[in-house]
């Protein structure tokens, strides 16, 4: 499985107020990681992935001391988001920042697989959906005047003699089907 980095997806920051100086040192430390070819969905991907969100940690905090690394280490270990959005990194940073490189790299690989499945099943959803509006689109006219002419069967019942009799009559009264589509809905009934 191929999850390599691509520099074509650029990385902007939320935070736009982050002083100019810091902000070089942040996008220049994640343009080392993007020109990196190691895949991330290993192990040493996972421990580059590390590697960048303690260096992104200590240039945030300004400091490069030791302490700043456990502090990071503490926190994304321990780290519970209430966003939903976030859930599958959270999760993928309690393992790498708790040291747990191997879970971390299969929850990776997993949590890829995830995102390809459900944009899968959305595809097949939405061609299911296409299939049926156009279904309905190029049917929807008949099936409404087949719908009446059973409503109307259904309480003019006694004036017919038989059911062809009424698929018949159907048939003039609501055209353009004809009797024997009349027929069929009337021998369900």
């Amino acid at each position: 499985m191929s999850t390599t980095r691509s520099k074509k997806n650029a990385f902007t920051w939320p935070d736009d107020q982050l002083d100019p100086i810091m902000l070089a040192k942040l996008n220049d430390r994640i343009s080392v990681f993007m020109s990196n070819s190691t895949e991330l969905a290993d192990i040493e991907g996972s421990l580059e992935v590390k590697k960048l969100s303690i260096d992104l940690y200590k240039i945030w905090r300004g400091s490069a001391d030791t302490s700043t690394e456990e502090e990071l280490l503490v926190k994304g270990a321990n780290w519970d988001t209430e966003e939903p959005k976030l859930a599958q990194i959270q999760k993928y940073l309690n393992r790498l920042l708790s040291g747990k490189h191997q879970e971390a790299s299969d929850y990776f690989e997993k949590s890829v697989e995830h995102k390809k499945s459900i944009i899968s099943e959305g595809l097949d959803q939405a061609k299911s959906q296409a299939g049926t509006d156009r279904v309905n689109k190029k049917h929807g006219p008949n099936n409404r005047t087949k719908a009446k002419a059973i409503e109307f069967y259904k309480i003019n019942k006694d004036d017919y003699v038989s059911k062809t009799q009424a698929a018949h009559d159907l048939e003039i009264r609501f055209p353009p089907l004809k009797a024997e589509t009349y027929y069929k809905a009337l021998t369900k009934l």
